[in-house]
Formats: C-alpha cells, structure tokens, sequence
C-alpha cells in the first residue's frame, strides 16, 4: 500500500502517529526514514527480505520530495511490489508537479488534511477538550482559539495545560478567565480590553492598561497600528449596524473572528458613530505624528488614550 499523507503539519503528524500505533499493535516494524540523511535505495534493498518477527512493515519516508530518484524506473517497480507492507510519504504542502507526487496521485492513495478553521476548528476543539474530560463555558473556545492563532499544534499544548490545571479539582469547565490566565495571549486580546475601558470612560483603567502594553515590550507603532485597525472595524460594524446589516453577515463582510466579532459588537454599543468617526480621525493624525518624529510615541499613546477615555469633551490636541 502506497499512501501519501499531507497537509496541515499537526494534524498530518498526528495522522501518522495514529498509523505507527496501529501497526504496531497489529505486530508490524515500523521505521522512519529520512530521506535527507537515509540512502533510501538501501531500503528498497531490503524492502523485501522477511522478518521472523514482524511479516509487515511500516516504512514512513520523510523529505523524500524534490528528489529525482523518484523518477528511477526500478525505484518506481519496488513501490508497487510494496506489498503486503505499508509505505508512508509524510509531508506538509507538496508541490504538485513533483514527480514523487505525481506517481503517488496515479498508484497510490493521498490523505490531506486541511487547515482547520470556523465551525470546523471549534469541533475539533471541543473533541480534544473532550478527551481530556473538560467542557468549555460560553465564550472560552473563542477566544482559545483566537489566543492561539487558530493553530492546531499550539490549541493541543494549551488544551493539554488546562487539563492538567484542572485535573485535581471538581470543575472541569474551561472558562474565560482560565484562558486568560493560562493560555500565553497574543496582544490582540489585550488591546481589546483597553478598548473597552475607553468605551466605559474608565480613563485609569485604560491609561493603567496601556502602561502594561508598553511596559510589556510592545512597540508604540504595533500598538497604534492595533488601534487602527480595531477602530476601522468599529466605524464599520457601526456604519452596517446603522444601515440594518445583521450581525452575522457584518461579521462575514469584514471576516471578523468570533471573538473580535463578541467584543466588538459589544464595544460598539458604548460609541455613537460621531465619536467613532472622531476617533479614528486622531489615530490617523497620530500615526503621521509617529511618522514625522513630533512627538514621544509612548507620551502620544498615552496622550490619545487618556483623552479618549475621558468623561468630557476636552479638545484633542494630536
């Protein structure tokens, strides 16, 4: 049997690994070879020979694309002769004029996993919380999955560490807060509560929350470059609102994740589309501020958000 298994590099791995466990257990030697490093032709060369012990084998080749030894006429006659043993080509993206790829696709069988995303993402999520007897609470595999950068490999190690922080307690529900606490957050969460507190005119909340930001190591010009981006979002979910576009097709037009989708909706509410429109007017001359050196960029950051968040309508002066 020929099979080639591609795609998504975790979940490919992880499909391999599933193939290595059966086949052991079913008495056959597995071996990895790398094809880098390994003289594959060695191999073939004992494809063959029997085994007292194991009548099948299990052989995965690893880097074996982007080589013309493919190509080779006998090569090609020990593949098909590969039975009863299994041959695995483990790879990630293959380039499809690859003439290994292009004999597999002919003689052989191809599992391809794509990259998991939307509905299909937060399944697979549930199902690998499952395994570890937790349930999420509303709200928390989004923003699992958004902390996480949707990336399968990184969403397994975070669902493994929850699991062991809940393993000696009678709560196994993952929620919000544990998320926050445990998984590593990317900025983009974080800028989503300094928002709110600008939204809230909570201006020490917003300037203490800011302060974090930028004693965390984050450049001014990212974090503006954050705020820009989520208050275009803001301008334009008020602006369909406004216009009797439903929530669910205003999160499709402007591709928004689930939980950009739940904060933003929510943050919306507290801005009148004046103000929203202000806003983004400041950031964009703050970013020219940026650009022509008036300024310090933290002073200007801190400048912006206090006056933002303030309760009056003191002048802006960015």
């Amino acid at each position: 049997m020929l099979l080639l298994v591609k795609g998504e590099s975790y979940l490919a791995r992880q499909r391999v690994r599933e193939l290595k466990k059966e086949a052991l257990k079913a008495g056959a030697l597995v071996e990895d070879i790398d094809c880098a490093q390994d003289d594959a032709r060695e191999v073939f060369g004992t494809l063959n020979t029997p085994s007292l012990f194991a009548p099948q084998k299990l052989l995965v080749f690893h880097n074996a694309f982007g080589s013309s030894f493919w190509e080779e006429k006998d090569i090609q006659e020990a593949l098909l002769k590969a039975d009863p043993h299994t041959l695995v080509f483990a790879a990630g993206e293959v380039n499809e004029t690859d003439p290994l790829f292009r004999f597999l696709l002919q003689k052989g069988t191809i599992e391809e996993f794509a990259k998991l995303k939307g509905p299909a993402l937060r399944t697979w999520v549930q199902k690998k919380c499952k395994e570890h007897g937790l349930s999420l609470a509303p709200g928390a595999d989004d923003l699992l999955m958004f902390s996480c950068a949707d990336d399968a490999e990184r969403l397994a190690g975070e669902i493994a560490k929850l699991a062991a922080f809940k393993r000696f307690g009678e709560d196994k529900t993952v929620s919000k807060e544990d998320v926050l606490s445990l998984v590593a957050q990317r900025a983009e969460p974080k800028i989503f509560s300094t928002i709110d507190a600008i939204s809230a005119k909570n201006r020490r909340v917003a300037t203490k929350l800011l302060a974090e930001h930028l004693a965390a190591g984050e450049a001014p010009l990212q974090l503006l470059k954050m705020f820009v981006w989520q208050f275009r979002a803001l301008v334009s979910i008020k602006d369909m609102g406004e216009r009797g576009v439903k929530r669910g097709e205003i999160a499709r037009k402007l591709r928004l994740h689930p939980f950009v989708a739940q904060k933003s909706f929510a943050a919306v509410q507290r801005f009148s589309f004046e103000e929203l429109k202000e806003l983004y007017r400041r950031l964009f001359a703050l970013d020219l501020a940026f650009k022509t050196g008036r300024g310090n960029p933290g002073q200007l950051l801190h400048l912006f958000v206090g006056q933002a968040s303030s309760r009056n309508k003191e002048k802006q002066r960015t």
